[in-house]
């Protein structure tokens, strides 16, 4: 059992080891140094910064015609 950042209570499966959230990863959760870790969900900022990086690395391979896609 595991409280989330929500308070709410969710039962996910015993995980000890990375192999175990291998073979059985729960939802909504990631494994982040040797701990079981609930993900968050993209935020507004996360969107932004994606699109910039797009932005950015299309209008390099523009530039430099390199050809491909981003």
């Amino acid at each position: 059992m595991l409280v989330s950042k929500h308070n709410e209570i969710v039962s996910i499966p015993e995980i000890h080891s990375l192999e175990d959230f291998i073979v059985n990863p729960p939802d909504g959760m990631e494994w982040v140094n040797e701990q079981l870790v609930e993900k968050t969900g993209m935020t507004l900022k996360h969107s932004e910064i994606q699109g910039n990086i797009y932005f950015y690395w299309r209008s390099y391979i523009n530039s430099n015609q390199q050809g491909g896609k981003v």
